[in-house]
């Protein structure tokens, strides 16, 4: 992890060291996020979620813990989103898990079902895009998702990209409120308000 000071035109470097509990869970970071309290999270492909926390001068770290259903079942940690309520929807290569950081517990998590069609589109998520209204957008390995956070509704997002790929790891919102999806594929705009992609 890299923090550019601009003043000093350089950057700090953040790794993971082998027995200090205060740093970085692993070295191959995935994402960072910034809640709303200013809190720096960084998803690592190893060792799980780490948080910034300037009162223990380090890096407070969530994984996965052998043999503790309720910690988070996967350490590849490839997206975030804050609920607003201090927990975290947390997308690991084993689906979305609703995780409460205090406890370190999952409270729920949405898997992959091949029988059912409200579940996950593939269990591998990359991104996590929340709306205002409830909603997030998940984007996965087969597609895209969408979670109404109130009432814990899933559904899959059928898209005719044109691209053999819907391996979606990348989403950003534009103006207008469509979605810009980037995938292995190529780009797509899709817009949720009349289905269109292009």
């Amino acid at each position: 992890l890299l923090l550019w000071d601009d003043k000093a035109q350089r950057f700090s470097a953040y790794r993971h060291r082998q027995g200090d509990p205060l740093s970085l869970g692993a070295d191959r970071v995935f994402e960072v996020m910034h809640d709303r309290s200013g809190t720096l999270w960084v998803g690592t492909w190893e060792g799980g979620a780490s948080r910034a926390d300037l009162d223990i001068g380090g890096f407070e770290r969530y994984a996965h813990r052998p043999g503790d259903p309720r910690s988070l079942p996967d350490s590849p940690v490839g997206a975030q989103a804050e609920e607003g309520d201090g927990t975290l929807w947390v997308g690991t290569l084993k689906g979305l898990h609703l995780f409460d950081p205090p406890s370190g517990n999952v409270l729920k998590s949405y898997r992959h079902d091949p029988g059912k069609a409200d579940s996950l589109s593939d269990d591998r998520v990359f991104f996590l895009l929340p709306e205002s209204d409830g909603r997030l957008w998940i984007g996965t390995r087969a597609g895209l998702n969408l979670l109404d956070r109130k009432s814990g509704s899933l559904r899959r997002i059928p898209l005719k990209t044109g691209s053999s790929s819907e391996n979606f790891t990348q989403a950003a919102r534009a103006p207008d409120g469509a979605l810009w999806l980037g995938s292995f594929g190529g780009l797509t705009r899709y817009d949720p308000r009349d289905g269109s992609v292009r």
